[in-house]
């Protein structure tokens, strides 16, 4: 009688901290693994809930709304260069106080995935990838 073999089910955890604008390389990524039979579940505040929901993966919110909030005010001034702005400083603040609770639930989520994927740019992968352990592949989507 012949042996079946079983694929291996491997879960990635996809995670950004940016803006709408820079996640579709993300989600193209994640829909490429998950049609490889990879499970891919998105970790991202507020302001890109929406956008991940709508591209059919489950996910989880990093941070309070206020966060992404923060953000949406901030990126003009982000997309300028503005980093001595009321509204980037007001999101530093944000991100500040967010990250001790994003890392605890991105660090949990990690623990029962294979690795994480994030941007080369995103601090909180690499203080999950060193602190917890996680598997770590960061991605660079622009010079």
């Amino acid at each position: 009688m012949p042996h079946k073999i079983q694929k291996l089910s491997m879960r990635a955890i996809v995670s950004s901290m940016a803006s709408v604008e820079d996640l579709p390389p993300f989600v193209y990524l994640a829909d490429g693994l998950r049609r490889e039979g990879i499970q891919c579940h998105f970790a991202v505040p507020s302001n890109l809930i929406a956008y991940v929901k709508d591209k059919g993966f489950p996910v989880t919110q990093l941070g309070p709304d206020e966060l992404g909030d923060a953000y949406l005010r901030a990126e003009p001034d982000l997309h300028k260069g503005l980093l001595d702005s009321p509204a980037v400083q007001q999101y530093s603040q944000a991100l500040q106080a967010a990250g001790p609770d994003a890392f605890v639930a991105l660090a949990d989520l990690c623990a029962h995935a294979h690795f994480l994927i994030g941007s080369i740019t995103m601090p909180l992968g690499l203080i999950v990838h060193e602190l917890a352990g996680a598997r770590y592949i960061a991605v660079q989507t622009h010079n």
